[in-house]
């Protein structure tokens, strides 16, 4: 696997920034971080996405959040990965699931409910898109992380389901 320095994490920030991509200062559940808004174009098989980049030795981020999420939405799948990757750690087994607790924790009341189902047919995309590359062999992506996203995917479809009941 690759190693990711912190320059390589501010040469990702860069280019964003050069190519006018928005860079949201949030301050949410008490955590203060930033994000990106990128065009959901640089990946359109995967409706909602988010992605991050971040240094092996855990100084430097960079978030992004796929512009054809509901504007009120993107500072909590931003903070799911900031908490994942930048609080907890990319090799951390059930990051996923608890990064998720915390972003649904978050959420307002008002708004929780469709944010469940918006993110719960995110993941249950994600899964979807993974299994296919892992069965093309066109990507790398663990099992273990695939783990992680199915894991993500059960508590939304629970979480859904009550907030239905």
């Amino acid at each position: 696997m690759k190693r990711i320095t912190r320059e390589d994490v501010e040469n990702l920030r860069k280019s964003f920034e050069s190519r006018g991509y928005g860079k949201v200062d949030a301050d949410v559940a008490g955590r203060k971080f930033s994000y990106y808004v990128l065009p959901q174009d640089l990946n359109s098989k995967l409706p909602d996405f988010a992605m991050r980049c971040t240094s092996d030795d855990g100084s430097a981020y960079v978030i992004g959040v796929s512009d054809s999420l509901p504007e009120s939405y993107r500072p909590y799948v931003a903070l799911h990965e900031f908490v994942e990757f930048v609080e907890i750690g990319a090799q951390v087994p059930g990051r996923c699931a608890r990064a998720l607790e915390v972003e649904l924790n978050s959420v307002p009341e008002e708004i929780r409910k469709s944010y469940a189902e918006r993110r719960r047919d995110f993941f249950k995309n994600l899964v979807n898109y993974y299994e296919n590359e892992i069965k093309d062999g066109k990507r790398a992506v663990s099992e273990a992380d695939l783990a992680e996203f199915k894991r993500s995917l059960e508590m939304l479809e629970k979480f859904v389901s009550k907030a239905c009941d």
